[in-house]
């Protein structure tokens, strides 16, 4: 999808991902974010995302690091055991898909932000697309040219 380096790709949230229409995983990192906020859900899925984890029966008594605290959080939750931590929002292609909208709400050329992305203008125009559609972005105007 693209060659640039995995840290070159701005990071969205599960809203911003909702917000432009892609899905950022299951509900509860949903959740996760709302509740300890982005850097604490960043943090687990950097350390365990794409992987089975186990969920420890004991926390430390001092849950101040961003990876005790998600690991507090999914214990509370979900009680001791093994879940998959999805990439969610940190997905590649959510990645992708939000620097494009970035990109496309700036006002950039189809041209820079295939470049930018190492995708084709067609996929740049299918995002753009269903960004309108939408109403994450703004609709074409009309055209007044006439063709008979």
């Amino acid at each position: 999808m693209t060659s640039a380096h995995p840290s070159d790709l701005p990071y969205p949230t599960c809203a911003q991902c909702a917000g432009i229409g892609i899905y950022a995983g299951p509900e509860w990192q949903y959740d996760l974010d709302d509740d300890l906020g982005f850097l604490v859900l960043k943090a687990l899925i950097m350390a365990h995302g794409g992987r089975e984890m186990h969920v420890l029966h004991r926390q430390p008594e001092t849950a101040t690091a961003p990876l005790d605290r998600a690991q507090a959080w999914l214990l509370a939750r979900f009680g001791p055991g093994k879940m998959m931590i999805h990439l969610g929002p940190l997905a590649r292609k959510n990645r992708v898909a939000w620097l494009i909208y970035i990109m496309l709400r700036d006002g950039a050329s189809l041209a820079e932000i295939a470049a930018a992305t190492n995708t084709h203008t067609r996929t740049i125009s299918r995002h753009r697309k269903r960004l309108q559609d939408m109403g994450a972005l703004p609709a074409p105007a009309p055209s007044n040219t006439r063709r008979t």
